[in-house]
């Protein structure tokens, strides 16, 4: 069942502009990839990870304003 399912699904993925084909490719070669990998932080990212920890160890958290801000950026309305 899964062998037919890929396939109608690659014959979905053939049909589609060059483009979203290779969108297709990276998202499958990505999946390849992960068999037991273990995600490895940047120093930047772990940077960003320690001191998040700090804060939150330390009491420092976002108002509720910051909060409502960075919620309205991201669904597009801004102050």
């Amino acid at each position: 069942m899964t062998k037919e399912i890929l396939e109608a699904l690659f014959d979905r993925v053939r049909a589609r502009p060059p483009e979203k084909q290779a969108e297709a490719v990276e998202v499958l070669s990505w999946l390849g990839e992960q068999d037991g990998a273990i995600y490895v932080l940047s120093d930047e990212e772990r940077a960003g990870v320690l001191r998040g920890l700090d804060d939150a160890a330390n009491g420092r958290f976002a108002t509720e304003e910051e909060m409502e801000e960075v919620f309205g950026r991201a669904r597009g309305k801004t102050k």
